[in-house]
């Protein structure tokens, strides 16, 4: 889902295979690494992230929004972390194997 002016979510399509033209990179889980680019340079969105990420992300960084899949959004609902360095991992471990 991904925020809209108003506040609101709407939802995207989770985007599994889409790779890049001519690499072998994935293209996906964007949206759950600028999250985590926004909790390393600023303190007070790191804090609301690790009170409650969902929130953190539906309200955003900067004005930005994050665009997050279902999956996402189940994943930072499922994480219980009492430090930043802690939620990245629960992230890019989920990441690492969804690859």
């Amino acid at each position: 889902m991904t925020p809209e002016g108003n506040g609101r979510w709407r939802y995207r399509e989770d985007q599994d295979s889409q790779f890049s033209e001519g690499t072998k990179c994935p293209m996906e889980h964007t949206g759950l690494h600028r999250l985590i680019s926004a909790g390393i340079v600023n303190r007070r969105f790191r804090d609301q992230l690790l009170k409650n990420p969902l929130e953190a992300a539906r309200m955003g960084y900067l004005s930005q929004g994050f665009s997050l899949t279902k999956r996402e959004q189940e994943l930072l609902a499922s994480i219980e972390a009492s430090d930043f360095p802690t939620f990245s991992q629960h992230i890019y471990a989920w990441i690492s194997r969804d690859i």
